[in-house]
């Protein structure tokens, strides 16, 4: 009888403890604190969120998606974020997609810069991130991603995520955010062809002042697009100097934007710095994170070709666009100038 006792209370007691454990995981959980939680097989999303959550359209918008997972570093490293972009629009225009360049997976040939959403009811996009040590900061789980989204004519963006560890497990749940077509008139329809109000945009120089194509309406403007490793715009940089001082009091600008540094990475404003040191420039040198300035321009249809050069009237209009670096280019488009400066 003492024996079945002693069982019993043994019994009661593991039992009673596990339940005291669980409890504690459960309530780590819904504190939403950071950190590993015993026995936690299946991830979590403690946190998401998007910012800001209207859109102009016609414009490239930057988001910034926030991330914040329920067991941090533990299980989901090596594991991956799916990220599903949901777009409608009545007139059945497309929604083009910036994601950030693949820092921690250079070999990802699976999803491109500039991928295409076509309105719900066909397909939408679908984007993957990576998930290695190197994307969560303090080891808390937390961490954010940059897109740029550029979109005609639309009602609604809704952006899912869906989330999986390193061992091939899913998430329980899913979370969604749906941002809206911004209330305020997003002026005039800006494009990339040939007569449009050319595409707006903000960039960092090498001081890390922001720049904006915008504030230089008056101002004949040369839109360059250049990455340090090619060896046809190291030529072509050669050449800009010369030609900004040649035509820069007669209200001539050059706006040089780099999206890769001599390794092939992203670009970043100290990159701009050494590149303008190089060759002399004088003129704005601006680090193009994203692409989103690029392929607003050059995705219509999805191809690469640098560099690439654009000449924007003192209207803001396109007047002249041409790929590659190619015998009378240079020719073609100093008369181009001239004429814009004489307008």
């Amino acid at each position: 009888m003492r024996r079945q006792g002693s069982f019993s209370f043994f019994v009661f007691f593991f039992f009673g403890a596990a339940a005291v454990v669980a409890a504690g995981a459960d309530a780590q959980f819904r504190s939403g604190r950071p950190g590993i939680v015993p026995d936690a097989d299946i991830p979590r999303i403690l946190a998401f969120d998007v910012t800001p959550k209207t859109l102009k359209d016609n414009r490239v918008n930057f988001i910034r998606l926030y991330f914040k997972f329920y067991d941090g570093m533990a299980d989901l490293k090596g594991g991956q974020l799916n990220i599903k972009f949901i777009y409608k629009s009545a007139a059945g225009e497309p929604l083009f997609v910036f994601p950030p360049p693949f820092q921690d997976a250079p070999d990802r040939i699976d999803t491109l810069p500039g991928a295409l959403a076509v309105p719900a009811g066909r397909r939408n996009t679908s984007w993957t991130y990576p998930l290695t040590e190197s994307v969560f900061t303090k080891k808390t789980g937390e961490f954010r991603l940059w897109f740029g989204l550029l979109a005609e004519n639309f009602a609604t963006v809704t952006i899912g995520i869906g989330l999986k560890d390193g061992d091939g497990t899913d998430g329980i749940d899913e979370s969604k955010a749906t941002l809206v077509r911004s209330a305020k008139s997003s002026g005039p329809k800006q494009g990339f062809k040939i007569g449009q109000l050319a595409y707006d945009f903000t960039l960092l120089d090498k001081a890390n002042n922001r720049k904006t194509l915008s504030d230089f309406r008056g101002k004949v403007v040369l839109l360059n697009f250049s990455t340090m490793w090619c060896h046809f715009c190291q030529d072509e940089a050669a050449e800009l100097q010369p030609l900004y001082l040649k035509y820069r009091t007669q209200g001539f600008i050059i706006l040089s934007a780099l999206h890769q540094n001599y390794a092939g990475q992203p670009i970043r404003t100290s990159d701009c710095k050494t590149w303008a040191e190089t060759y002399g420039l004088t003129f704005p040198v601006l680090a193009e994170l994203f692409l989103g300035v690029y392929w607003p321009y050059y995705a219509f249809p999805i191809k690469v070709v640098i560099p690439n050069n654009v000449l924007i009237d003192r209207s803001g209009r396109i007047r002249w666009k041409k790929a590659g670096f190619l015998p009378g280019t240079w020719a073609q488009m100093e008369a181009k100038l001239q004429q814009l400066l004489a307008e």
